[in-house]
């Protein structure tokens, strides 16, 4: 399975905007967790964005991807919740994907 985390990195669940240093060690933080907890993880950097009060408001953000043969929902629902304490977000998005294949390039099979 595929777990991915989205977490905005630019504000934190207040409106307060993040510095960039503070944002670089907490996404190590963050990836190390995820790592730890499914063997590795691979980190996108992008943009996001959230409504408040009507307007868009556009942030920095990371995606953590993670591929486990053996994870459960609610173990990735709970590391979800750790993610937003790192980062004081009210919210990580989660997305779940049941099957992905992968192979090992340095041993490619036929």
């Amino acid at each position: 399975m595929r777990i991915e985390f989205g977490i905005g990195i630019g504000f934190d669940r207040k409106g307060t905007p993040i510095d960039s240093e503070t944002a670089e060690v907490r996404i190590q933080q963050a990836l190390r967790l995820v790592a730890d907890a499914f063997g590795g993880a691979f980190l996108i950097r992008g943009d996001g964005g959230w409504v408040d009060n009507g307007h868009l408001i556009m942030e920095p953000g990371i995606v953590i991807v993670a591929d486990t043969p053996n994870q459960s929902v609610s173990a990735a629902r709970k590391l979800a919740l750790v993610l937003a304490t790192i980062f004081n977000q009210a919210a990580v998005h989660i997305t779940i994907l049941p099957d992905v294949w992968s192979t090992d390039v340095r041993n490619p099979q036929e």
